[in-house]
């Protein structure tokens, strides 16, 4: 994925359609990335994998989770647990549930 920067209008990512993340709506982005997702990497050839990690407040009480059409996990992460530690647990998670199944 390549980014680049325009002076004045922010981040913008190689997705199918040009869009700036600061002048596009929250649906609209989803709609794009989610496109873009199954253009480039059509389910039937792809396993699509989707994880979230999340913590109370961004810095305690994290959990992750994980969802496919194969699977979906969540999990307490920890009570010292942030964000970051979230994620990182759902993308493990998800990599150990594909390890278990017959894909």
């Amino acid at each position: 994925m390549e980014l680049c920067y325009e002076p004045g209008h922010g981040g913008c990512l190689d997705l199918d359609w040009s869009v700036y993340k600061q002048h596009t709506s929250q649906n609209e982005l989803k709609y794009v990335a989610l496109s873009t997702i199954h253009n480039r990497y059509p389910s039937d050839n792809w396993l699509h994998v989707y994880t979230d990690g999340s913590a109370e407040n961004a810095i305690k009480n994290a959990g992750a989770g994980a969802y496919s059409n194969i699977f979906s996990i969540s999990y307490p992460v920890g009570k010292y647990c942030d964000n970051f530690d979230g994620e990182i647990a759902a993308i493990i998670y998800a990599i150990d549930e594909l390890r278990n199944s017959e894909v």
